[in-house]
């Protein structure tokens, strides 16, 4: 089941990254069947109650960081897609997700910060003075599947 599990998540990053390179949209066409049928195949695999909280832990933060517009909604999706499918490779590890979404965090702000210096001439007084917007709605966007699939990487190599 580990290798299916790396066949669709190569799968779902790359139309993800596709989709979001290309329109700022991560498809719900992509992530959402992705998610169902790790769900779904998940119980047979590895213990329902393990699986069960890791799931709960894995949709409350993403669920969380939406709420809080930290992230889009696609973004939470692809996250749970990929989370669902990181389980047929390392198990249900509550640590993988805290690493995951904290690997997502830090990468976000670090980009959003370069961008933001980046548009004042790494002038960093009037950086600091015009903080008052959120950085990547005033100085450009990148696609939040590229942050992903990195905070997904090094999380990987974290972890194991």
């Amino acid at each position: 089941m580990m290798y299916v599990a790396v066949f669709l998540l190569t799968l779902t990053f790359g139309l993800s990254l596709y989709t979001d390179m290309k329109r700022y949209k991560i498809k719900n066409v992509v992530t959402l069947p992705t998610s169902l049928a790790g769900i779904l195949c998940a119980p047979f695999f590895v213990p329902p109650l393990q699986f069960g909280l890791y799931l709960i832990l894995l949709m409350g933060i993403g669920y969380i960081g939406w709420n809080m517009g930290l992230w889009k909604a696609g973004d939470t999706k692809l996250m749970l897609a990929s989370g669902v499918w990181m389980v047929f490779i390392i198990g249900p590890s509550m640590l993988f997700v805290l690493f995951y979404y904290l690997a997502f965090i830090v990468l976000h702000l670090c980009i959003g910060h370069f961008l933001g210096l980046k548009k004042y001439r790494f002038n960093l007084k009037q950086y600091l003075l015009g903080l008052r917007t959120k950085v990547n709605e005033t100085f450009g966007t990148i696609p939040g599947t590229f942050l992903i699939m990195c905070s997904f990487f090094i999380s990987f190599f974290i972890y194991k």
